[in-house]
């Protein structure tokens, strides 16, 4: 009997449980932990018009990241992650600033 526990050669996807993003609601101050070290990525937020209010173009290692929104004012807004490596993956994950 054979048993296969992992596909080799095929990399993993990012997905919503490697990225936790709290508080959410925020009073403006998120933190994105990736629970990964990320060598190159992208953060931008968006408001609910499509304008894009901040971007992090990110060329060092790190895992852990605090946004402060809290010059935008209370709202919705869109956070959505670049992660870029082998192949590019998009996270869009949605945030209230109260």
């Amino acid at each position: 009997i054979y048993t296969v526990n992992d596909y080799v050669g095929i990399p993993q996807a990012p997905t919503m449980d490697n990225i936790a993003i709290y508080p959410n609601p925020s009073n403006g101050t998120v933190t994105i932990d990736l629970k990964m070290e990320l060598q190159k990525f992208k953060i931008e937020v968006e408001n609910v018009f499509g304008q894009r209010i901040l971007l992090i173009d990110g060329q060092t290692p790190q895992n852990l990241m605090n946004l402060n929104l809290s010059d935008y004012g209370p709202g919705i807004y869109y956070l959505r992650i670049e992660i870029i490596s082998d192949q590019t993956h998009f996270i869009t994950r949605k945030i209230a600033i109260y």
